[in-house]
């Protein structure tokens, strides 16, 4: 096996408040004073260091959910997180995806995207507080990296407009009386989602990148794996029409992904115009199948070649008993896939699994019933392959928080045997 450098590093207490300041002075917000660096004054933290093992997981909009608690406050969602990054640091885990911008609206304060209801169950209303700005400090505090994990294109997970703030730029597309732009906005059955063929919104989301790039301490950007939301021809036939009007050739799905592709470059290439060092990773499902033929997202090139990305996190949420994807194969697949040198590679892996029935597992249906020692094994499987820079866990509430089971927690103790 693989040794790993897991040489550790003390986070010293003037460290956590020179960052502090230093945040505070760059963003010009008031929230970055007593609280977190009194806080950070009293402890000392030590964590992986960030050259080694990618130890990552997960904070979905779900988990940061505020909207049906009875305290809403700052201080209440303050503590939340200092619990949620005490949790990963004490697990000896390095980095956080943290859900900023879920649909098209922000957990933090955007001059784009209007305020997240998750915070408040209102979309557009502020909170009061701003919600990236005190995890970026805590994250710090706790010497934890933070990726800022955005769906580029999803406006939102319910079919229904009326729960869109008529700050939302979706809004305004369509109620534009021009019409020029009333086919930039789909509302389908799975939801409502930006046209991805369209260069106007491709500038809108890479706008909101890099408002969170320039104005929080985040160590990333990080994306998932919703690009296109349906393989239905008729959704983007206006546009394809126009591009086979100006003497293009490519056939649909080819064109589909080149669209993407578009996306995923610029993004990257704007993302180090503004700071070489910052990272950005793409999580896309582990079929390959169905990234290039549904989703068309263009896998095979993300991991080949340069300038898309530097992470790519195929979600292998299968176990060693899956019919269809067995982890060891999908695994292997991927790791013989990166053969971009500059692009790392981190395995998804499904802590949310232990303890339950995987009803398209086949035969394998009740490996995670069965056993609690499944991702230690992962883990140990992944490391011993020839592409391998880390692992990341979906997601923290299973592993750490409210749907933690008795599985789960011992899948969680295996691990920290193995992470020592």
């Amino acid at each position: 096996m693989k040794k790993l450098a897991t040489a550790l590093l003390t986070i010293l207490i003037t460290a956590c408040i020179v960052v502090g300041i230093s945040v505070f002075i760059r963003t010009g917000r008031s929230e970055l004073t007593d609280e977190h660096l009194s806080a950070a004054a009293e402890t000392t933290y030590t964590v992986a260091d960030s050259d080694s093992e990618i130890r990552a997981v997960w904070i979905s909009f779900m988990e940061l959910d505020m909207k049906k608690a009875s305290d809403k406050s700052k201080q209440a969602f303050s503590a939340k997180i200092d619990k949620m990054f005490s949790d990963i640091a004490k697990s000896r885990f390095n980095t956080v995806f943290l859900h900023v911008r879920p649909n098209s609206d922000a957990f933090y304060y955007s001059g784009i995207f209007p305020h997240t209801s998750y915070l408040t169950g209102e979309q557009g209303k502020d909170p009061g507080y701003d919600a990236l700005e005190t995890a970026c400090v805590t994250a710090k505090k706790y010497g934890l990296k933070i990726h800022a994990w955005v769906n580029p294109f999803r406006v939102s997970g319910d079919t229904d407009f009326s729960v869109l703030s008529e700050a939302n730029p979706a809004v305004g597309m369509l109620k534009d009386e021009s019409k020029e732009n009333d086919s930039w906005v789909w509302q389908l059955k799975n939801g409502i989602y930006y046209n991805p063929t369209i260069p106007e919104i491709h500038s809108l989301i890479i706008d909101g990148i890099e408002e969170i790039i320039k104005n929080y301490d985040v160590d990333g950007i990080h994306i998932d794996d919703y690009f296109y939301p349906t393989d239905d021809e008729s959704v983007d036939k206006e546009q394809y029409n126009e591009y086979l009007a100006k003497g293009g050739r490519l056939p649909l799905d080819e064109w589909r992904r080149t669209c993407i592709n578009a996306f995923v470059s610029a993004a990257y290439s704007a993302i180090k115009s503004v700071d070489n060092k910052l990272v950005f990773s793409i999580s896309p499902t582990a079929d390959i199948d169905k990234d290039y033929g549904k989703y068309y997202a263009d896998v095979v090139s993300w991991c080949s070649g340069e300038g898309y990305c530097d992470i790519i996190i195929p979600q292998i949420y299968f176990g060693f008993e899956n019919e269809s994807f067995p982890f060891a194969a999908t695994a292997e697949k991927w790791s013989d896939m990166a053969t971009c040198p500059s692009v790392k590679v981190v395995y998804g892996l499904s802590i949310y699994k232990s303890g339950v029935r995987d009803n398209y597992a086949g035969a394998g249906c009740d490996e995670w019933l069965e056993n609690s020692d499944i991702i230690s094994k992962q883990v140990q499987y992944v490391r011993d392959l020839k592409r391998y820079d880390g692992f990341s866990l979906y997601s923290y509430s299973y592993a750490w928080g409210g749907n933690v089971c008795d599985t789960s927690a011992e899948e969680i103790n295996g691990l920290l045997k193995i992470v020592e």
